[in-house]
């Protein structure tokens, strides 16, 4: 049987760490139990005004292989703070 595919698109929405001004998801079902590991890298940061622009990139994996949600979101953030992998 095969599993239906749903793509959310938002704008607009506040989150506790600065405001969406977009989101799109691309979801496949996944069952309740399942390990899911999830994935979000940031793409683009952009400096405006006293705020941040940033573009992140969003895929998870349902037992480590299977991309079960792809998408992208851009949000502008109040603060930054950048720290470097070591």
């Amino acid at each position: 049987m095969q599993r239906p595919t749903v793509a959310v698109r938002s704008t607009g929405t506040w989150d506790a760490c600065g405001f969406y001004l977009s989101r799109y998801l691309l979801i496949k079902f996944f069952c309740i139990g399942d390990q899911i590991i999830s994935e979000v890298q940031a793409t683009n940061l952009r400096e405006n005004k006293s705020r941040y622009l940033a573009k992140f990139k969003t895929r998870c994996f349902k037992n480590g292989e299977l991309l079960v949600i792809d998408g992208e979101a851009v949000a502008l953030l109040p603060t930054l703070t950048v720290e470097q992998e070591q």
